[in-house]
């Protein structure tokens, strides 16, 4: 095969070995191809690219048959062979499995001594989920330093006793510095052949960072050499180090909020009992004694004991409430609401509420205690906050594309827009006249939040409420529908 001709002769330090280890290494895949589409030759990360299990495999595959418009090839090598040369060119590309992938090409055209096309060279960069999250690698030669000059991760080259001999515009921007300046002077850090280590920079903003080396035997002007390639990876060991701070804060707030349990199952609750008790002595013991102000101030204070003990309860119910907790069975909402409607007859009757329930409800892998007391809230509510002569509460489903959604609408008072998403929060009652602890739909937004899903409200004063909550579509089951 007639060589390459090469673009700068004095710029190919390195011999065909060097070549041949950047070529293997390379996070990118790199190929070399005939005029017609056979391999010559790819790396590793090629055959990892296209799902293949070995070279062989992806061998026995043409180049044109990867491309998932095979005129889009004829296309590109036209270019190629008018420009010589292609950057980050646009190509969809078919894995082995049939998927497609979106990618960018850079490629060349090698030419024979007399001129003539005789093959394409360059590399493929996967974009489909990082998005560009690198600048592509950018190659339009044939030869190793054409293509370490482009590349976005670092790249330099010492001898074996860690003097710089070569270093890409990409590492001596992440150092901050010249490659004339790191030109002769000693690496600085550990060379360890085969590993993957992390070094201290300081990139040209002058802000200290954290970077992936990854270091491979190479030969430069004749000698043994180290190769090293220069990741920065500075954001995401800022993420990491975000993520574990986080997670030690979320650790202490609920150790704290474990002991605010304690606290308020004992400390709390202990004196409303006692208050509560002593009340109800004194009305028996001394209650012919007493006028009707009297009588009705203990009646006050037993009824706000019961009230207190009743937020208390519901406290440490959305205390308690963690995924951990969170065990999941098949529930039919159908029977749920049921068994709801049967709980609440009294209820219902004293207030004239009346319940409807749409068509047949889901069932779903969830809490069973926790989907009763989501539903419970939102009828009680609804029946509660009504001024209606009949009160009704309708509950309907609907399966959507992506979510199952689920709505409890009622015929009340409605509520304001600029309360719709403050409600949500614990302790905040818009209609004070109606008896309540202020947690209920608190409850409400922890119970859908813990099964993965979303709750919000839509109303008009008035004329009711709407509580839309939705749940991940693999939330539902196979049971009856």
């Amino acid at each position: 095969m007639a060589k390459i001709a090469l673009q700068d002769d004095e710029a190919l330090g390195a011999k065909d070995e060097s070549y041949r280890i950047f070529f293997r290494t390379s996070r990118d895949p790199i190929f070399i191809t005939s005029k017609e589409g056979r391999w010559i030759d790819f790396n590793d990360a090629a055959v990892e690219l296209f799902g293949y299990e070995n070279r062989d495999e992806l061998r026995g595959v043409r180049m044109s048959e990867l491309y998932e418009d095979p005129e889009e090839r004829e296309r590109h090598t036209h270019i190629v062979e008018q420009q010589g040369f292609t950057k980050d060119y646009p190509v969809n590309l078919r894995k082995k499995d049939g998927s497609i992938i979106n990618t960018l090409i850079t490629s060349v055209a090698r030419k024979d001594v007399n001129g003539d096309v005789m093959g394409y060279q360059g590399t493929i960069r996967d974009i489909t989920e990082c998005k560009q999250a690198e600048e592509a690698l950018k190659k339009s030669q044939d030869c190793f330093c054409s293509i370490v000059e482009k590349s976005t991760d670092g790249a330099i080259i010492t001898d074996l006793e860690g003097v710089v001999q070569f270093v890409n515009p990409a590492l001596a921007s992440m150092f901050g510095r010249t490659a004339e300046e790191l030109s002769g002077e000693l690496f600085g850090f550990p060379i360890m052949v085969g590993e993957s280590t992390e070094i201290d920079i300081i990139p040209h903003d002058g802000k200290r960072g954290v970077a992936e080396m990854r270091v491979a035997e190479t030969e430069w002007g004749g000698e043994r050499a180290h190769l090293a390639m220069i990741r920065n990876i500075t954001e995401r060991k800022r993420a990491e180090e975000e993520l574990k701070r986080k997670n030690a804060e979320l650790l202490r707030l609920n150790s704290e909020l474990d002991d605010y349990v304690r606290f308020v199952s004992h400390d709390v609750r202990a004196p409303l009992r006692h208050i509560k008790a002593l009340s109800l002595f004194i009305n028996e013991d001394y209650g012919d004694k007493l006028d009707g102000n009297g009588k009705e101030y203990i009646r006050k204070i037993t009824t706000t004991c019961d009230g207190a003990e009743a937020m208390i309860n519901e406290l440490l119910v959305l205390a308690k409430m963690k995924d951990k907790e969170l065990v999941r069975e098949e529930v039919n909402l159908e029977d749920v609401t049921k068994e709801i409607e049967t709980g609440l007859e009294s209820f219902l009757e004293e207030n004239n509420g009346r319940i409807e329930v749409d068509e047949s409800l889901p069932s779903l892998l969830a809490h069973r205690a926790w989907m009763k007391e989501l539903f419970l809230n939102l009828i009680m509510n609804g029946v509660k906050h009504n001024d209606k002569e009949e009160k009704v509460v309708r509950i309907g489903f609907e399966d959507g594309e992506d979510t199952l959604l689920f709505f409890v609408a009622d015929n009340g008072i409605g509520i304001e827009d600029k309360y719709s998403a403050e409600i949500f929060r614990p302790f905040k009652r818009v209609n004070v006249k109606v008896e309540g602890t202020g947690l209920g739909l608190s409850l409400c937004k922890k119970v859908v939040e813990l099964h993965d899903g979303k709750i919000w409200v839509e109303s008009e004063i008035d004329k009711g409420s709407t509580f839309f909550f939705s749940f991940p579509k693999n939330t539902r089951t196979g049971g009856r529908v």
